[in-house]
């Protein structure tokens, strides 16, 4: 990879963890600065859950595997000149359904 090439990301690899709640795996996709903005959908958008660097993110991933959710991702759209994407993330506990984007 040259400086000028962006780094790839491998969506298939982070939609598996994200879906199996694998921890280890999902949580190497985050780096030390990076920042998980959780929009729930009974909190105003400007004031979402905050999580800051790898290490909080995934004790929030732990918690939320040990919560006993099913989650899943659809509505996909990655970009592919901007390094972003956008997806849809549903969680569902019981006869419960979140969606959180």
């Amino acid at each position: 990879m040259t400086e000028s090439e962006p780094a790839s990301f491998d969506f298939d690899a982070f939609k598996q963890a994200f879906i199996a709640q694998d921890i280890d795996v999902w949580g190497s996709f985050f780096t030390e600065d990076a920042e998980w903005l959780e929009y729930r959908h009974s909190h105003p958008p400007r004031s979402p859950n905050r999580m800051s660097g790898r290490s909080e993110i995934k004790e929030f991933l732990a918690r939320l595997k040990d919560s006993n959710v099913t989650l899943d991702i659809s509505e996909e759209s990655l970009a592919r000149i901007m390094p972003r994407s956008a997806l849809c993330a549903h969680s569902r506990t019981g006869t419960d359904e979140s969606s959180n984007t």
